[in-house]
């Protein structure tokens, strides 16, 4: 049974009608502290919000050359000392929370990438995209500045993720989830079929949450075995899940509400 049903309620509408996204807000990512977030939104901008206050920080990119609502990605690292962005020209790092660029580089991903992600010191950075006829997911050190492009691996799925502690990443092609050493691009381990979405690690790096139907299934990273199935009763299929370090789930289910594990 789940510890607790979480009701939502909205603390602010982000901006006014001058800075507020003129249209949909298509990614969001959330600062460690949970004080502030980037979005990026179909009116070709990404920006930087005060959720306390509900007001516009910066503006990081914009305009069609820059900024692709679909193909722009940001990410806050975990240990919140960085923020980091790929638009449409390259990826940049900003140091958080002075929002100081400290590196831009170039990577000639000219049609933008499918997924961004960081380790919890933001050290290591991936991200994925679509090259016919296959997908490539690129893994990026930060080196001082510049960035310095360290591992580049021909994979099967369009997005990909990286644990906290840089050893493992995890992409998802169609319904098979893949976890692979960062080193080597070697598979570690595969589902069997039928996981729904991209596996998603734990704090720790010990565990990953995957999603199959009205499941979510905790298995363990290394290897994959199974440690714990939770099934939701009466609910045709799971949205989202997120691990905690305690091994307690989140989770958004098709019936519209999140439930806490």
């Amino acid at each position: 049974k789940p510890v607790e049903f979480i009701t939502l309620q909205p603390m602010h509408t982000f901006g006014d009608e001058r800075l507020r996204h003129w249209n949909a807000v298509c990614g969001l990512s959330v600062s460690a502290d949970g004080k502030h977030a980037a979005t990026v939104g179909e009116d070709l901008r990404v920006l930087v919000w005060d959720l306390e206050k509900g007001s516009v920080v910066k503006t990081l990119a914009e305009g069609r050359h820059n900024v692709d609502h679909r193909k722009t990605h940001t990410v806050f690292s975990r240990n919140g000392k960085r923020l980091i962005m790929h638009d449409l020209a390259a990826l940049s790092v900003y140091e958080w929370p002075s929002l100081e660029l400290t590196a831009r580089v170039p990577t000639f991903v000219h049609r933008g990438v499918d997924s961004l992600d960081c380790t919890a010191d933001g050290n290591l950075i991936i991200f994925s995209h679509s090259v016919i006829p296959d997908d490539v997911a690129v893994i990026w050190k930060l080196a001082g500045n510049p960035l310095l492009e360290s591992k580049r691996f021909t994979v099967k799925g369009d997005v990909a993720s990286i644990s906290p502690d840089g050893r493992l990443f995890s992409t998802d092609y169609l319904s098979d989830a893949d976890v692979r050493d960062t080193q080597t691009g070697e598979s570690r381990w595969q589902s069997e079929g039928g996981f729904d979405r991209l596996p998603q690690f734990s704090p720790e790096s010990d565990r990953v949450a995957i999603i199959e139907n009205n499941s979510v299934y905790i298995c363990r990273a290394e290897d994959g075995e199974t440690l714990k199935e939770i099934e939701f009763e009466d609910v045709p299929y799971i949205r989202d899940a997120a691990i905690s370090a305690d091994l307690k789930v989140l989770a958004e289910s098709s019936d519209n509400e999140v439930k806490l594990w």
